[in-house]
């Protein structure tokens, strides 16, 4: 099993502290990095990809989709070389992560999951126990900003906020409170009394004890239920503290909650503000999973996020792209992750040796982040190093031309005429005048389209895109002949209530309304594209024909790599 030879730190919510300073060492040491990501869901309904998606409103849709769906695994591998045994070391890290409240910090989120997703991940053994009960949180930079403000109002409302006096109703209840804190510090050899959870009036008054038990130190805390209760800890000595001193150890509590609530999100920094490259594997979900939940939020203009991804991922490399070379066509023949990792162990890819730290413990999981990122690396350090006739016994050379022309061409899935994304340039805008808008009557399948074309003489078109019931986009071998066939059928169209028309016989781009895309294409009615099948008729009807097509939908069960 090709997981057996992979070791991982499997990093929770427990380790999370202890394993950062291993953590920020291996990213500022490494030469290359790679990442992955586990989700529980990839598409909704409205977000389903299209072959004839344009680069911005894929972007929109993957965006969009991002939204309802989270993070579970997140994992990087770093590569260093090692000159004094000529290989590279790699280090992965397996981070199980879940928007859990840490220390005030309520989440209180709400995300979905795709069945399909989930059953595949279960299906591969993957531990839903570590990411509820031992998911590390994340806290994006504005949003720690946003709490670090609202912490410091706080502090300042309650070092000014006049004293209350205690109602006759709770003189009993503070008398009582009094009483278990003379007993906690004459008789008690312990460190810390904690008062059960109370309204906040009540922790008000609580606090306001302070004066009288100088050698305490008061702190707001939460339950396991998030019920909120006043800890008193004993100040270490005894001895009775300044209010500086206080005043830095609410500081210093406050700094350490803050990091917890940050977690993975301190790591994915690291990453991003390394300089060092990073690649992925077929990465556009990772990429926009990873900045939008742990980093921040992201626009809905493309344009906008490539300023983006400009400066935040100024090295970033996808390694499918890679394994698409024109010179692995012989000997990498399927690109999805699996295949190229299997493909450059074999004699064709001699270099560079590529070895796991002795450090990390052993895992057979196969389908665990940090596998896909020690695959995606490994595969993409072999596939550089035939490129760029690396020698045995060297490194490989990062900055040679093929990485330049690699660097933010991220590979584009299920497209009929755009390889890739480019992140920071221009993308292609393909002409598209071979395509054309048909509408129909609902009950017509793809056979009875088709057949519309033979009857009157004319090829069926080679593919379609289903819009909704009674619309799609065909698809014809022939692109001069898309204008002259609506011209010459528009008559036999009329009688048998269709609708043709070209799609973009100008040239230019086209922004197609399938799934949610932005708008109509250009010369098809706006409203003719706004025509919406029910969920259940898009769920039986509409997938029933489509199974008469070459266009086969993208599996939901898992992500291809």
């Amino acid at each position: 099993m090709i997981a057996s030879l992979t070791r991982a730190m499997q990093v929770t919510r427990s380790n999370f502290r202890s394993s950062l300073p291993a953590v920020y060492d291996a990213i500022e040491k490494a030469d290359v990095i790679a990442f992955d990501t586990e989700l529980t869901g990839l598409l909704t309904p409205d977000t389903r990809q299209d072959f004839l998606d344009s680069v911005p409103s894929r972007y929109t849709k993957l965006l969009n989709g991002s939204k309802s769906f989270i993070v579970t695994q997140f994992g990087i591998c770093t590569f260093r070389w090692c000159s004094d045994s000529s290989r590279y070391v790699a280090k992965p890290f397996n981070f199980f992560t879940f928007p859990s409240s840490v220390g005030g910090v309520n989440r209180n989120g709400f995300f979905l999951c795709q069945s399909s997703s989930i059953e595949f991940l279960v299906a591969n053994n993957f531990d839903f126990n570590k990411v509820f009960y031992e998911g590390i949180s994340y806290l994006r930079p504005a949003d720690e900003k946003r709490y670090r403000e609202s912490s410091a109002q706080r502090r300042a409302s309650l070092a000014v906020a006049p004293k209350v006096d205690v109602p006759a109703e709770e003189q009993g209840f503070i008398d009582d409170i009094i009483a278990k804190l003379d007993d906690f510090e004459k008789n008690s050899t312990g460190l810390m009394h904690d008062i059960p959870p109370c309204n906040a009036f009540k922790r008000k008054l609580i606090f306001q004890l302070k004066e009288k038990y100088p050698r305490l130190h008061f702190q707001s805390e939460k339950n396991e239920t998030g019920a909120r209760f006043v800890r008193c800890v004993r100040v270490v000595g005894g001895e009775q503290q300044s209010e500086e001193e206080k005043l830095k150890l609410e500081k210093d509590k406050e700094e350490e909650l803050i990091q917890n609530a940050a977690g993975v999100s301190l790591v994915f920094r690291a990453m991003l503000k390394s300089g060092k490259l990073i690649v992925g594997h077929n990465m556009m979900l990772d990429i926009i999973h990873c900045l939008r939940q742990f980093h921040m939020e992201l626009p809905e203009d493309f344009s906008a996020f490539q300023k983006i991804i400009a400066t935040h991922m100024p090295l970033v490399v996808d390694n499918k792209v890679l394994a698409q070379h024109e010179k692995f066509k012989s000997t990498v023949e399927k690109t999805h992750l699996g295949s190229v990792y299997q493909a450059v162990q074999k004699d064709g890819f001699p270099v560079p040796a590529i070895e796991i730290d002795g450090h990390f413990e052993t895992t057979e999981q196969p389908h665990d982040a940090a596998f896909d990122a020690y695959m995606t690396g490994f595969g993409f350090l072999r596939l550089l190093a035939s490129l760029n006739g690396t020698a045995e016994g060297s490194p490989v050379h990062l900055d040679s031309s093929h990485v330049s022309s690699l660097l933010h061409k991220i590979n584009m899935m299920k497209s009929l005429d755009i390889p890739h994304y480019h992140l920071t340039g221009d993308n292609v805008v393909p002409a598209r005048s071979h395509v054309m808008h048909m509408t129909f009557p609902k009950e017509w399948d793809f056979l009875k389209i088709a057949s519309f074309f033979t009857r009157h003489g004319a090829d069926a078109p080679s593919r379609l895109s289903w819009i909704n019931d009674t619309s799609a986009y065909l698809i014809f071998e022939d692109c001069q002949s898309v204008p002259s066939l609506v011209l010459r059928l528009k008559s036999a169209a009329n009688k048998e209530n269709v609708h043709l028309k070209c799609m973009n016989p100008s040239g230019a781009e086209a922004t197609l309304r399938e799934g949610g895309d932005e708008g109509g294409a250009d010369h098809v009615d706006e409203e003719e594209c706004e025509q919406e099948a029910p969920a259940g008729q898009l769920a039986s009807s509409a997938s029933r024909k489509r199974k008469t097509t070459t266009d086969s939908p993208m599996s939901d069960s898992k992500r291809p790599r």
